[in-house]
């Protein structure tokens, strides 16, 4: 027994010639929900971070860096060859195709940029994002699964999904088990631990726990992808993904001990 596939248009809005896709539509709804969120919990429960400052951050460097960021880390850690060939399909960003890993990296250098330029604290702007990003990954996991792309390998499970463009086996719906677990459980588990315990007053532990708890949900995940649905290579046992998650809990491992016995605020 298996689940259809839901019959849903990736476009989700058309206006004349222009069409917007549920995967941008993803990245426009993120980001207000982002500021929005970010503010309520420094309005309840600041840790010395203007909120206006905050949301001309994410509206300006913010989106440029995850958009940036995230295409060319597609384009360099998942399939170089082919846009080597097709150079013009690197520019086509409503057609799919974003690393997170890529994004991260374009968000960390906008946020150093911009925190030097306007004086403000590295970490008091990146541990109040850490909490609210992962409202993002939600959405754009649901956008995945809507593209019926980055699909995971058959399973007899009774969950298991017949999407598009496969042999007509059910497969893993992982996007639905990343959304979960990156989105809604980390969303849950950082909000928690932001209202309800002292962690946003060491600067770069929540950042720490982010990167730690997204790289270990999104490592195991990977082993239920089908590398061909992400143009992923298998190197050993591991897959580009995987590979690129475990600098990212060293990172968070190294952003959490730092901290130790280092209240800031």
């Amino acid at each position: 027994m298996a689940i259809p596939f839901p019959d849903i248009n990736p476009i989700a809005i058309t206006l004349g010639p222009f069409s917007i896709h549920w995967y941008g539509l993803s990245y426009m709804v993120s980001a207000i929900l982002v500021v929005r969120y970010s503010k309520f919990l420094l309005r309840r429960f600041p840790n010395g971070l203007d909120g206006l400052l905050l949301e001309r951050f994410v509206y300006g460097s913010f989106v440029i860096g995850v958009i940036v960021g995230g295409r060319l880390g597609h384009v360099l850690f998942y399939d170089p060859l082919h846009y080597v060939s097709h150079p013009i399909e690197i520019f086509m960003v409503w057609e799919g195709g974003m690393s997170f890993h890529g994004g991260l990296i374009g968000v960390l250098l906008a946020a150093g940029w911009f925190c030097k330029k306007h004086d403000k604290g590295y970490f008091q702007l990146l541990d109040n994002l850490a909490v609210a990003i992962p409202i993002g990954l939600f959405l754009g996991r649901i956008a995945n699964f809507i593209n019926g792309e980055l699909y995971g390998k058959p399973t007899n499970l009774p969950f298991g999904v017949i999407f598009p463009r496969t042999e007509g086996l059910p497969r893993h719906p992982t996007q639905i088990y990343e959304a979960f677990f990156e989105g809604f459980f980390l969303l849950t588990l950082l909000s928690i631990l932001w209202m309800r315990t002292d962690l946003r007053q060491y600067q770069g532990r929540i950042s720490g726990l982010f990167l730690i708890s997204y790289a270990a949900s999104r490592f195991f995940i990977e082993f239920l992808k089908d590398p061909l649905a992400q143009s992923s290579q298998v190197i050993l046992p591991l897959n580009n993904g995987q590979l690129l998650c475990i600098p990212m809990i060293l990172l968070g491992v190294y952003l959490w001990r730092r901290t130790i016995n280092t209240k800031v605020i």
